[in-house]
């Protein structure tokens, strides 16, 4: 017998809306895909895929699960000051992360929610402790894109540029911005902290003591600048290997770039993707890619047949891979 009560009948209504908005970022996600196909012609695309040379295609393969093995590497090495664990643990969250972020649009803000719950329950100490690592990994990845996009800008300006020079610029420049980053660290977090541990009572005293486990974990982190600059590292070849990922997928598809080409491409893509409301930036990645490397003089359907073998293959992995390690996160609980 159905229910007259409303404050049972708002949940459904908001599952619902929950449920229209997905199916939207779906949609859209697909629906920018196939502009991507049809504007750089269907036909054309899809012969440049069949004729990719098989030897790149396994490079792209390999350097792409390269990178989730960077970005495994990335977490454990800032998660050990928090939680000393072992590596076998940390492939699962990452690729379970990745899954998460192909299936719930907007900001990537859920993935990393997801991963600090799931080492919560598989590591111990609880979500609120693994938010501090997870952030700080996010946060270092999104510094190391934004650091090798403005050297990349400040190369284009100068002759001779290459894109060896900005990774060696942005090696280079990392260490200052881990010093300043740890002095952030150790100046605020352990005041945050103190005042998060003052005595409350009711909903504000709870959410006050975990968000003093989180900043816990942050001054934790302060006092470990290796683990951060091992981070930030990681972010900066997790951006090379993106571009050489691209660079491989364009030499698949029989078109030859400058190197610095393939990582203005991936850059663009990333910040598009980052500002795109599908999940994990479909669609507007690929979209914003296709456009730069137009712009850099490559043909339309190579250039569009490059980009989804690259990101194809990177979507593929993070849903076989990552879709066990999800399944088997949630048959635990």
């Amino acid at each position: 017998m159905a229910s007259d009560d409303p404050a049972r009948a708002e949940p459904s209504r908001a599952t619902r809306l929950q449920r229209l908005a997905f199916a939207g970022s779906l949609l859209l996600a697909a629906g920018l895909l196939a502009l991507v196909v049809r504007s750089a012609g269907a036909g054309a695309v899809v012969q440049a895929l069949r004729g990719a040379d098989p030897r790149w295609f396994v490079a792209v393969v390999l350097v792409t699960a390269t990178r989730t093995a960077v970005s495994t590497w990335r977490l454990y090495a800032v998660t050990q000051p928090v939680s000393a664990s072992r590596f076998r643990h940390f492939p699962g969250l990452v690729m379970g992360s990745q899954f998460v972020g192909l299936m719930i649009p907007g900001p990537r803000v859920a993935p990393v929610l997801w991963r600090a719950h799931a080492a919560g329950r598989r590591l111990g100490g609880g979500t609120a402790r693994h938010l501090a690592p997870n952030l700080a990994d996010q946060a270092l990845l999104g510094a190391s894109w934004l650091l090798v996009a403005l050297l990349a800008a400040l190369f284009l300006a100068l002759p001779g540029r290459s894109p060896r020079g900005v990774l060696v610029a942005a090696l280079c420049t990392a260490p200052v911005g881990v010093a300043l980053l740890t002095w952030g660290l150790r100046r605020y977090a352990l005041r945050v902290a103190a005042w998060l541990h003052r005595p409350r009572a009711g909903w504000r005293g709870r959410a006050a003591t975990h968000a003093a486990h989180s900043f816990d974990g942050f001054a934790v982190l302060a006092g470990r600048p290796s683990a951060l600059a091992a981070s930030l590292g990681g972010g900066l070849a997790f951006v090379a290997l993106t571009a050489l990922s691209q660079y491989a997928a364009l030499r698949a598809v029989g078109v030859v770039v400058a190197p610095r080409d393939a990582l203005l491409t991936v850059i663009a893509g990333g910040f598009a993707g980052l500002l795109g409301l599908t999940p994990a930036g479909v669609g507007t990645t690929e979209a914003a890619q296709v456009a730069a490397l137009v712009a850099l003089g490559a043909p339309a359907a190579p250039a569009g047949a490059a980009v989804l073998l690259a990101t194809g293959a990177a979507y593929l992995l993070a849903i076989a891979g990552g879709g066990v390690a999800f399944a088997r996160h949630v048959s635990r609980r």
